[in-house]
């Protein structure tokens, strides 16, 4: 026989009702909590991923700084080291200059550039920077803009952006220009050839 009318629940304690609560919607706080912090984690490292890879023009204003540093005989200066015991980046020796002077460049809060000075036969300096780019389009050939009796030739490749400065009468600058950025088999031989561009820069037409 079916009995019509409201069916009799037992009594349900508060404590019941507050551990049923707490395991339908305990989750989902800690879900929550920890999706932002993983956006807090992602902004802070794309920020600082962004802070500490300085801009073509900031590292080309550093070029020009070290050269003039440069020029008084100082193979460091500044808040750069004067020390040459890191490896070379590239072989310029067939170009005429050798290392007398490498160091850490900073360039902000958090960006930095490696930076390191060469010297040819006549006495002229020449700057060689290195900054992080981990996100920029490889450009190995190079670019070369002068400003007043300096140029600075640009490159970018495997995730540095590269600036070589040096004067524009110096020997060996144009082919240390091509020694960096020529691949290994064609061992550093460039015909050191220039391309005029319409914004006033110039273009390694080197084969």
């Amino acid at each position: 026989m079916i009995r019509k009318g409201p069916m009799a629940h037992p009594p349900v304690s508060g404590t019941a009702i507050q551990a049923y609560t707490e395991r339908s919607g305990g989750d989902a706080p800690r879900a929550l909590g920890a999706a932002a912090l993983a956006a807090l984690l992602a902004t802070v490292a794309a920020t600082w991923l962004a802070l500490s890879q300085p801009a073509q023009q900031v590292v080309n204003a550093a070029a020009v700084m070290a050269l003039m540093e440069t020029a008084n005989g100082a193979a460091g200066g500044g808040n750069a080291d004067a020390t040459a015991t890191a490896p070379e980046p590239f072989d310029l020796k067939a170009s005429g200059l050798r290392l007398v002077g490498e160091g850490t460049l900073r360039l902000g809060l958090f960006a930095s550039a490696r930076r390191y000075v060469y010297e040819n036969a006549d006495g002229k300096r020449v700057v060689l920077l290195g900054a992080r780019a981990w996100f920029a389009k490889d450009e190995p050939q190079w670019s070369a803009r002068r400003i007043g009796a300096m140029r600075l030739i640009e490159w970018t490749a495997n995730g540095t952006r590269w600036v070589l400065a040096g004067d524009v009468r110096t020997r060996g600058l144009m082919r240390a220009a091509d020694a960096a950025t020529l691949p290994a088999d064609d061992g550093g031989r460039g015909n050191g050839m220039e391309e005029a561009g319409k914004d006033g820069t110039w273009t390694s037409v080197t084969n």
